[in-house]
């Protein structure tokens, strides 16, 4: 399990569907490719605390270094 939180503002879930980013939605979608899920508890003047579960698998994991961007 991931988890990831802070004790900023927070948001409620109509701002998150509101804002229409896709960083959230993008996150969720890696999730559920895994087999996993992602969980995210908010609520305004709370923080926000984001997990993403997933399950083990037997074989290796191949990490590959992203491309950094040219500057």
């Amino acid at each position: 399990m991931l988890r990831v939180a802070d004790n900023g503002h927070g948001f409620s879930e109509h701002q998150m569907r509101k804002s229409g980013a896709i960083g959230l939605a993008s996150i969720r979608e890696r999730a559920l490719s895994w087999g996993g899920r992602m969980t995210i508890d908010s609520s305004v003047g709370t923080g926000t605390v984001l997990k993403v579960t997933a399950p083990l698998k037997d074989e290796p994991v191949v990490w590959t270094e992203p491309e950094s961007p040219d500057i």
